[in-house]
């Protein structure tokens, strides 16, 4: 089972449901309606290093996420497209923990995870756990606010650990070892 959560970055004053609105639009417009070169507009450098500060927090934090490694030179090839083109298209940053079979994607403005543990229920716990962590580094550090689409839900990090568990592991949460 996958298990998947939208982070939407917050403007100050911005309402969370507006925002997440806002980019769902996006998302369909960007892919339906629009050509390859109007989708990958200009590279803002500040917007560049905010996911790289961003994935150095997470990987400080959590040494078990690699960053993922495109291959540039093949996706061009693949695409038909040049290899700056594919860098431009592909600029977006991919942590990987394999072990917990998680995943987080770094985009300019938005930022995703998925999480597909096949293993038993503690061991979903865990894996959750560590998951949870790192969403809390990205609305921390990121100014993000995380959307559940399972759940239909924006998330309070601080009280809705419990709800998600059963939701994602079949298991309720044990109060003693879930903080």
């Amino acid at each position: 089972m996958s298990y998947a959560f939208d982070l939407v970055h917050l403007p100050p004053g911005v309402d969370r449901e507006e925002a997440y609105e806002h980019m769902q639009q996006q998302k369909a417009n960007s892919f339906e309606h629009l050509s390859r070169s109007q989708r990958l507009g200009p590279i803002d450098p500040a917007k560049e290093e905010v996911k790289r500060r961003l994935a150095a927090a997470l990987q400080q934090r959590h040494r078990s996420l690699k960053t993922f490694e495109f291959d540039y030179s093949r996706i061009a090839q693949s695409e038909g497209i040049s290899e700056s083109e594919a860098r431009r298209l592909y600029r977006h940053l991919e942590l990987n923990d394999p072990q917990l079979s998680i995943r987080i994607l770094l985009f300019d403005d938005e930022a995703g995870t998925e999480f597909a543990f096949s293993g038993d229920a503690g061991g979903c716990a865990n894996a959750l756990r560590e998951l949870w962590d790192c969403l809390e580094i990205m609305e921390s550090a990121g100014g993000y606010s995380t959307h559940d689409p399972q759940l239909g839900k924006f998330l309070d990090l601080k009280s809705d650990f419990g709800l998600v568990l059963k939701s994602v592991c079949g298991v309720e949460e044990n109060r003693g070892s879930a903080e």
